[in-house]
This record gives structure tokens, C-alpha cells and sequence, in this order.
């Protein structure tokens, strides 16, 4: 557990670290290819982490979300800066919701699509797509692996090196979303903007996490 307040006594029965933790988790190496993040603070821990890791060697820009793209999303919130909120509920879950693949918890219906695939989807003509997948680990409680962020990390970096197509980073459950879209420049250098990527070719799904029960 990582926690910045310093009245909080760290007595949770788990390891403890008393930091900010954006920059403990982009400090953090993992020592099993399985360790998982549950985050639990009021931010987009995948793109700040991303931030706080390539500051140095890149300048971040946010990027506007066409309103093409938001007008498809369902119950959307803007956050400003290039930042959205998306959910497939327009009602107020139940916090032991266990996100069942087939149907919502809450009303029964038969769930039409996977949040996550569809913002893969419907991003990737615009944006360079890449979606952290965030699994329920416990009712009511969603985490992704650290690899996930590793591998969203070297992707987009992959990509920044030579093409200049702006990205849409998001981290989403079936239900869920917050999206980031931002470009990188190097400090001093130039991108080819030639090699751009072709349209329906740059949408990742970053899912290491466990198969579906």
C-alpha cells in the first residue's frame, strides 16, 4: 500500500510506503511479471505515471477530443487538458458489482460491447489507440498489471520516434473509461511526419490480466 499522508498509520496488515503514489509507481520495478496496481486516488494513474516517466525526454501536448469521437462514446464527462470520462451506465453502480462478462450487474440487460474494445475502435482513425484493460479483482475493485504500463509505455514511445499522429491513451474496464490524448515531441528534434500510421492500423489492447471467471 502506498499512501502520501503522513497521519495515516500504515497499519493495513501489508507492506507500506508512506509516498506520492504517481512517482512511487513510475519509480517501481516489478519482481514478478504478475504484480498488479489497484489505484485508489482520484487521477488517470496510467497517463500520469507515463508522464512522470517521460518528462525528461519528451514535451507532453494536450490534444483536443473531436467531438466525432465524443459523440460516439456513451455518458461522456470532459475533464480538460485532453482528458474525457466514459461509462456505459448512465445510473450510479453498485459498489460490489463483479462486472460479469455477459450483462450488467445492476439491470440484467445484455451487455451490448466491452468499453475497452470499443474506445480501441473508435479512436484509431484519429489517435494512435492504446487501452490499458483494468480487471475486476474484487467486487467493486478494478486493477490492471504493471507490465500493462510497461508495455503502453514502449508503444508509445515506439511510436513518438517517428511518426507524429497524436495518441489517446486509456485505461477501461467493460463499463468504464478515462482517456488521455496528448502528443510528444523531443526536446530540440523533429518527426517525420511521412511515416504517419496508416488509419485503422494503430489500436492496442494492453490486457495481461487473468481470463475471465
Amino acid at each position: 500500500m502506498v499512501d502520501p499522508d503522513p497521519d495515516f498509520s500504515g497499519e493495513t496488515g501489508c507492506a507500506f510506503e508512506k509516498r506520492d503514489g504517481v512517482a512511487f509507481c513510475a519509480a517501481f520495478r516489478p519482481q514478478q511479471g504478475d504484480d498488479w496496481i489497484i489505484p485508489a486516488l482520484p487521477l488517470h494513474l496510467a497517463y500520469k505515471w507515463l508522464h512522470e516517466r517521460l518528462k525528461h525526454r519528451f514535451r507532453f501536448k494536450h490534444v483536443t477530443i473531436d467531438n466525432e469521437i465524443i459523440n460516439r462514446l456513451p455518458n461522456v464527462i470532459e475533464g480538460g487538458r485532453g482528458r474525457i470520462y466514459t461509462s456505459a451506465a448512465d445510473f450510479f453502480c453498485p459498489p460490489d458489482c463483479p462486472e460479469p462478462k455477459t450483462h450488467c450487474y445492476h439491470t440484467g440487460r445484455h451487455r451490448e460491447y466491452d468499453l475497452f474494445d470499443f474506445i480501441a475502435e473508435v479512436g484509431k482513425n484519429r489517435f494512435f489507440t492504446t487501452v490499458v484493460r483494468s480487471h475486476q479483482k474484487a467486487p467493486g475493485v478494478g486493477g490492471f498489471q504493471v507490465k500493462s504500463l510497461f508495455r503502453a509505455e514502449q508503444e508509445i514511445i515506439r511510436h513518438f520516434t517517428t511518426k507524429t499522429q497524436p495518441a489517446l491513451l486509456a485505461t477501461s474496464c467493460r463499463c468504464h473509461a478515462v482517456i488521455d490524448t496528448f502528443s510528444l515531441q523531443s526536446p530540440g528534434g523533429r518527426h517525420d511526419s511521412r511515416s504517419d500510421s496508416a488509419p485503422g492500423k494503430s489500436a492496442a489492447l494492453l490486457d495481461n490480466g487473468a481470463k475471465d471467471g
